[in-house]
């Protein structure tokens, strides 16, 4: 059992180490917290962000993390068996970073934000390489796949787009995935003004 406790504020995100062994949480508290799995123990806590972190990812090799949030920067730490520090960090967007991740081969860092949005970077340098621009809505998620070809941005919208994340263009028009304005998005609006 995790004492998420430690947190002072809202937990926005979470990560697994890739073997897994460890957990990363990211806080409104504007710091990460490292946890043992096993134990559910926190071994160290992050905490250079002057404001609310949205998103967490691990490196692949596990012993990077990057995080990110509404202070428009991505944060990137050496991480160690009992600590981590600071490795850099860059104002990266020009609105609240609402998404982040690491592609799987560890080269690139991709961020969606709330200025509407889809940044790649290096991942050793968080120099720019490319970005997708005019989304439709908020990118509020994004995932990658396994052997990363493609892009995955799911929209506050309730739309859903794949791109190839070599060339950055779309391979599949928006989706709507869950319709903002039919009877199921009635019923929670609905559900909510009863609450």
């Amino acid at each position: 059992l995790f004492n998420l406790q430690e947190h002072i504020d809202a937990v926005f995100a979470v990560a697994f180490s890739p073997d897994g062994k460890r957990l990363a949480t990211a806080s409104q508290d504007r710091t990460v917290k490292i946890w043992d799995v096993a134990t559910g123990k926190r071994l160290y806590t992050l905490g250079d962000a002057t404001d609310g972190l949205t998103s967490v990812a691990y490196s692949p090799s596990g012993d990077q993390i990057a995080a990110a949030g509404y202070d428009k920067t991505i944060y990137i730490w050496q991480l160690g068996k009992e600590d981590g520090h600071l490795r850099q960090s860059l104002i990266a967007d020009e609105d609240s970073i609402l998404s982040l991740l690491w592609s799987p081969d560890g080269k690139t860092i991709i961020t969606a934000s709330s200025d509407g949005s889809i940044r790649f970077r290096d991942a050793a340098t968080l120099d720019p390489l490319s970005v997708i621009d005019h989304q439709s809505d908020w990118v509020e998620t994004l995932g990658i796949s396994p052997d990363g070809t493609s892009l995955a941005a799911g929209r506050y919208n309730g739309t859903l787009s794949l791109y190839n994340a070599a060339t950055y263009k779309e391979t599949r028009g928006q989706l709507v995935v869950f319709d903002t304005h039919g009877p199921a998005a009635e019923n929670e609006t609905k559900r909510a003004a009863i609450e």
